[in-house]
């Protein structure tokens, strides 16, 4: 006969056996995991656990089930699955008694033994929360290196932002939508505010060039013209030019170019940011391809150094101011001269002014000159009130400064529009400036020109920040304690939040303007 399998009969669980437990103790364990199994589970399973671990009366059972899932919610018997667990309120008050703490990748045993002795280098004194505190422990030297770090690196304001919208819950469409609804735009918005006089909001940051400095004067230093790229340039008497990341905190070099046959470089760079023209005290030029960084040399010119140079808004063209007042143009592209202007004394400075089309050169003489860049013509020449003995010219939309041998710096405002501006005709002298004792050396616009730079290199700390608008300078900076030296040259970031400064030691100092980063 075949065999007939049986299956093994297994003795029921006595429920009797259960009574020798403290059933106290069981109920008041059990709770807390019912707790903690809702916040980590939901309700749903925390109820079918605890229906589970309730003793079974097959005739009653029935009657239970319907009690116990009648006050049961119908929200916590399904949920939607959106991605994302839900977070209950069970679940935050433990989040804050027990916060999750990331752990450490890796533990150096040798910390618990280490003593480092606070006195012994200066460096390390400022580390001391006490005057006569000198031994700490492995651990409290790490902690203290750790806080006075994050003291002197701070927390980038659009990373605290970003944490703040995580803890909060709020949504970067909330700023985007409140964006979206002003009805000016956005640059608009920006330039309708102005800069307050009196007081300047500035703080000093590392130096520009603290990862990469710079051997002899510095020559001249400019900002990417980009504010999304974050570039300084910089040449100087090393015959170098060098070009750094300005973040405010390393400044890290991204390269370094070595012009052997071009002494005392100056940099312009052409509007693109693509380009930048080297030019020094040599009858030629260079073309520094930022993106391939190779250099070509440009045609040699009828000058004898072409370091009295301007170039025109657009880019186009490249002006030489050369001997006896010929003033050489070349076209920016191809390289090649294509006319000259002529005015009837030397000049000792030219700038093209913001339609592209017109050249304001100033004279030894004070005089100035006014050129149609097209016409190859002169189209205006008047006197620079008071002037003795010119020395530096700039434009900015509608603004004119001519700066002389005695530090007088005069202010002149054109009649048209900023766009169309034009000096043909003598402008309205705005302000005069008194306030350099010895030859301007440097004239500097910010982006918006609501701020002028003045300096002169023919004495140390010799610099003045002007407010436009009002036509004051500054009083509260720089103060006798600035570390400026011989200033040398001097630029502005094209957002406004940044002032560099080069000395003629080789440094360049880095300043953080207050108003522009806080009004955005």
């Amino acid at each position: 006969m075949p065999k007939v399998s049986r299956k093994r009969q297994h003795p029921e669980p006595s429920i009797s056996a259960l009574g020798d437990l403290n059933l106290d103790d069981v109920r008041e364990k059990d709770e807390e995991e019912l707790a903690l199994e809702a916040a980590l589970f939901g309700a749903s399973s925390a109820i079918a656990r605890k229906s589970r671990r309730k003793p079974i009366d097959n005739h009653v059972a029935a009657d239970e089930d319907d009690e116990l899932m009648g006050d049961v919610r119908d929200s916590d018997l399904f949920f939607v699955d959106d991605g994302e667990a839900a977070v209950s309120a069970h679940s935050v008050a433990i989040t804050s008694i027990a916060p999750r703490r990331k752990k450490a990748a890796w533990v150096d045993e040798d910390d618990d033994t280490l003593r480092v002795a606070l006195k012994d280098q200066k460096r390390l004194r400022k580390l001391r929360e006490d005057v006569d505190e000198d031994l700490v422990e492995g651990a409290t030297y790490e902690r203290r290196l750790r806080k006075q770090y994050e003291k002197l690196n701070p927390t980038p304001s659009w990373l605290s932002k970003a944490r703040e919208r995580t803890k909060t819950g709020s949504q970067d469409g909330d700023e985007i939508t409140d964006l979206l609804a002003q009805s000016g735009g956005l640059l608009s918005h920006a330039k309708s505010k102005t800069l307050p006089s009196g007081v300047l909001d500035i703080s000093r940051l590392r130096d520009a060039n603290i990862s990469a400095p710079a051997t002899g004067t510095v020559h001249s230093v400019l900002f990417h013209p980009s504010p999304t790229v974050p570039v300084l340039l910089s040449t100087s008497g090393d015959k170098r030019i060098r070009l750094y990341t300005i973040d405010a905190h390393t400044n890290p070099h991204l390269q370094s170019v070595h012009v052997s046959d071009l002494a005392q470089p100056q940099a312009m760079f052409h509007p693109t940011g693509s380009v930048a023209y080297l030019t020094g005290m040599r009858p030629w030029f260079y073309t520094y391809d930022l993106q391939t960084g190779s250099m070509v040399k440009g045609h040699r010119l009828e000058v004898g150094s072409t370091n009295i140079s301007s170039l025109s808004a657009d880019g186009s063209t490249l002006a030489f101011s050369g001997g006896s007042g010929i003033v050489h143009l070349v076209d920016a592209r191809a390289r090649q001269p294509v006319g000259q202007l002529k005015a009837n004394t030397a000049l000792a400075d030219i700038t093209f002014t913001a339609n592209s089309d017109e050249l304001v050169g100033l004279g030894l003489d004070s005089e100035v000159y006014v050129f149609d860049v097209r016409a190859r013509r002169c189209t205006g020449r008047w006197r620079d009130v008071d002037g003795f003995g010119g020395s530096r010219v700039q434009s900015h939309g509608g603004w004119l400064a001519t700066g002389s041998s005695t530090g007088y710096v005069n202010l002149y405002n054109s009649t048209t529009a900023d766009a169309s501006a034009s000096f043909a005709q003598k402008p309205r002298l705005t302000k005069a400036l008194p306030h350099l004792t010895t030859g301007v050396s440097t004239i500097a616009f910010n982006a918006d020109a609501q701020m002028l730079g003045l300096a002169s290199a023919a004495k140390k700390d010799q610099l003045k920040v002007v407010h436009l608008p009002s036509g004051t300078v500054y009083s509260n900076w720089p103060t006798s304690g600035t570390p400026l030296g011989v200033v040398s040259a001097l630029a502005w970031s094209p957002g406004g939040e940044y002032l560099a400064i080069g000395n003629g030691t080789g440094r360049i100092t880095l300043w953080a303007l207050g108003w522009y980063t806080k009004r955005d």
